[in-house]
């Protein structure tokens, strides 16, 4: 066979080759169908929504109430003050934590039953030692509701037994969670599973608390108009997450829907460094500076959850705000915003500033520009 004809067979073998090898691409799997009606699955680093399902439709909450309650009383009192349990806090129903009349016991073992084992007695005698009332607790958490901005939201006990105008969202849910993830105390609670405190021993009733390696709290609840619900928060390589599912229709439903949704996210998402702080994105022209031009750089490291398809598809826009920039400017002025996109999906939206301080142009300096430009031309 002569050298011609061999180099004809490698290349009619090469482009039969090529027709027959498809590339295969990295393809993530869709979200695990969860029986719950109503859920929120959010990244807390970054905010980055994962997973909604009617997530805007006021719901009963139950339990998951507690998680308000909890919030107010970390802000309002000290884990060694002493609360006197009064009747209509040791007779309130559903579950409890088995408080007498008349008991004294602290704040802190009032929140380990709060938060174990969902102690409505627990509830009342956490908003009486508050607000003197259960009616003016909830003026409290309605009001912390409102700054939050849970416009879907309101409250009508510190506990969550069913009421018609007391409701959440599985996304004003998720927010709360957020914001009760930022206390370590409560943290450090909802993440405990038995203890013994004050003459009562309390079990949590989390369903994969100690059985997922992934998952840190928060609530469970049950009511038969909400149905089956849990709050949770899962950790994997620096990044965490908030699940909420809301309205299950039995236990066992509750627990399969939260481990495949955790195994989900800690299996399908890393959270990845992708501009550090001070990038930059873009220049400005400056009006009456001192500076003619600015560097536009991010005031923070940027970090995105990801999946590992997505890592090579984002796109970035930098947009300058409206109008000249004109002198003077500081190194934390908001010129622009940054903004991410996976495909249509917003990732991260921040401010953009100078890259330093520039001060407005004096009459003298201007009197210098003309001299200088004097000199060059003669």
């Amino acid at each position: 066979m002569n050298q011609v004809k061999k180099i004809w067979i490698f290349l009619l073998c090469t482009v039969w080759m090529s027709t027959q090898i498809q590339p295969v691409l990295a393809t993530s799997d869709p979200f695990p169908t969860v029986s719950a009606p109503y859920a929120f699955v959010q990244n807390q680093e970054t905010g980055r929504i994962l997973y909604q399902k009617n997530a805007q439709t006021p719901v009963p909450m139950a339990s998951t109430t507690k998680i308000m309650t909890a919030i107010l009383v970390s802000e309002n009192c000290s884990l060694s003050e002493i609360v006197t349990v009064s009747a209509q806090a040791a007779e309130t129903t559903g579950s409890t934590m088995h408080l007498a009349k008349g008991e004294q016991i602290t704040v802190r073992a009032l929140l380990y039953g709060l938060l174990l084992v969902s102690g409505n007695d627990a509830a009342v005698a956490l908003a009486e030692h508050i607000s003197g009332s259960v009616e003016d607790f909830c003026v409290l958490m309605n009001a912390k509701s409102a700054a939050l901005e849970l416009t879907n939201t309101h409250f009508t006990s510190p506990h969550g037994l069913d009421h018609p105008d007391h409701y959440t969202t599985a996304a004003d849910l998720g927010k709360m969670a957020q914001l009760f993830s930022k206390d370590p105390l409560l943290s450090d609670i909802c993440n405990t599973k038995l203890i013994t405190i004050e003459g009562h021993t309390m079990t949590n009733t989390n369903p994969l608390l100690g059985v997922s390696p992934y998952v840190y709290g928060i609530k469970t609840g049950y009511t038969g108009n909400a149905g089956y619900c849990l709050v949770l928060r899962a950790e994997h390589q620096g990044a965490s997450y908030i699940i909420v599912l809301l309205g299950c229709p039995t236990s066992k439903d509750r627990r399969r829907d939260a481990f495949n949704a955790t195994n989900y996210v800690v299996e399908q998402y890393r959270l990845y460094d992708l501009y550090p702080k001070g990038y930059v994105v873009g220049s400005l022209d400056i009006g009456a500076g001192k500076m003619v031009k600015t560097d536009a750089v991010l005031p923070n490291k940027i970090q995105c959850v990801l999946q590992a398809e997505e890592r090579n598809q984002v796109k970035s826009i930098f947009t300058p705000i409206q109008g000249p920039v004109q002198a003077p400017l500081r190194h934390d002025q908001t010129i622009g915003i940054f903004r991410l996109y996976v495909g249509s999906e917003c990732i991260y939206e921040g401010d953009v500033n100078p890259f330093m301080n520039v001060d407005r142009r004096s009459f003298l300096d201007a009197i210098l520009e003309v001299l200088t430009a004097w000199v060059y031309l003669f």
